[in-house]
């Protein structure tokens, strides 16, 4: 369903995202790689959303997480990318990429002074609202 589902809507980035989300998650899994590996399709998905989507950071990165999943597979590889993003500052900079409320986006800002990347993320989303 969820190759079906990146197939069926390749320029929308919400779906690639979800979509590379679940596979990555998916793929945590040595039994699911095993079956790709066999059937070969998640690949051109991915791909698919890499190159549809190029400026994208999240489906960039992600696109990047599954391939790197698919090539050389390693339990300690994927929990080191799944507590990467279950960490409160990368999850914080996620939401703003995506939020339309300013007073959210500076909430984040403050609440992870401390995270570069969260600074970044919520300077670019503010400096949108100032167009």
């Amino acid at each position: 369903a969820v190759l079906a589902g990146m197939r069926a809507h390749p320029d929308a980035s919400g779906v690639q995202e979800a979509g590379c989300g679940a596979l990555f998650n998916l793929f945590c899994d040595v039994d699911n790689v095993k079956r790709e590996k066999a059937l070969g399709t998640a690949r051109e998905a991915v791909e698919g959303a890499r190159a549809a989507h190029p400026s994208n950071s999240y489906i960039q990165s992600m696109v990047k997480h599954v391939l790197e999943q698919l090539g050389t597979h390693t339990l300690a590889g994927a929990q080191t990318l799944r507590e990467e993003f279950s960490d409160p500052a990368h999850q914080a900079e996620e939401k703003i990429k995506t939020s339309r409320h300013p007073v959210e986006i500076v909430g984040m800002m403050k609440e992870h002074a401390g995270a570069a990347r969260v600074q970044e993320a919520g300077c670019e989303a503010l400096r949108m609202f100032t167009r």
